[in-house]
């Protein structure tokens, strides 16, 4: 067996106010650091003042440095709740860990003792030439069953070993599969066109009307049938292949964005 025990006594690592070192938060993202010198340097001397940023953008809060515990309880008192540039700012003093060391937990092992040797087990055999022999203590009289095969693959090896077959069967080999057949290359529509970045307030109808001058057949949005909405993109059928490329010279206009099918 293992205990823990702790030999270092408990060590309060509570955070300690620095007293000349502000915190500075909610500030705009485009204040600058030359600007928490000005505003703070009203109060005292301005040991440095920086703000926090992420990627080159301001995080919203910043650290300013006293010469003194006195100045800086000043800028508290003063630019506290302060408006600067639309935003309400905090100033506090800045809290800092400890420095001290935490506590040193050691472990101490107990030694085990070992454990007793385990008698063998005793097959049904042996249990039956011991009950046919005198007993000469209590524990020859106690009845011992034979152990029962852990695994049924043990009995199948067993019984076809007694028949002289073999328990493991050969695996048939899988059907060689035929080649695939290379798809056939897709030849584009002569007559429709795909289009897309169509607001999702035009309908069929409407769809159709843009088209109108080039004579266009049929034009269909299509439409998410669970909320019964566009999606933004349909097909419009022309009567021939004249008015689809005339049609899709649209698509050069930047008025809308359309496709050869």
């Amino acid at each position: 067996m293992s205990a823990d025990t702790t030999t270092a006594a408990p060590v309060n690592t509570a955070p300690v106010a620095s007293p000349s070192k502000l915190f500075v938060g909610n500030l705009s993202f485009s204040l600058k650091e030359t600007d928490l010198t000005e505003k703070f340097s009203v109060y005292g001397s301005v040991v440095s003042s920086r703000i926090i940023t992420k990627r080159g953008s301001s995080l919203g809060y910043g650290f300013v440095e006293m010469d003194s515990e006195a100045a800086a309880q000043k800028a508290i008192d003063a630019l506290n709740k302060i408006e600067i540039d639309g935003r309400a700012i905090n100033v506090e003093l800045t809290k800092e860990r400890s420095t001290e060391p935490r506590q040193v937990r050691t472990t101490t092992k107990s030694t085990r003792k070992p454990r007793g040797t385990r008698k063998p087990k005793t097959n049904g055999s042996t249990a039956a030439t011991e009950s046919t022999s005198p007993a000469t203590s209590p524990a020859a009289t106690t009845p011992v069953t034979a152990d029962k095969p852990k695994k049924r693959r043990a009995n199948n090896a067993r019984d076809s070993t007694a028949t002289g077959t073999t328990a493991t069967s050969e695996r048939k080999p899988r059907a060689e599969r035929g080649e695939r057949k290379p798809a056939a290359p897709k030849q584009p529509s002569d007559n429709t066109l795909y289009v897309t970045n169509i607001p999702f307030s035009v309908g069929n109808d409407q769809l159709l009307e843009i088209f109108k001058e080039y004579a266009p057949k049929a034009a269909h949005i299509v439409f998410n049938t669970r909320f019964n909405k566009s999606k933004g993109f349909g097909f419009v059928e022309f009567n021939n292949s004249a008015d689809q490329q005339k049609a899709l010279a649209l698509n050069k206009e930047g008025s809308r964005r359309s496709t050869q099918l």
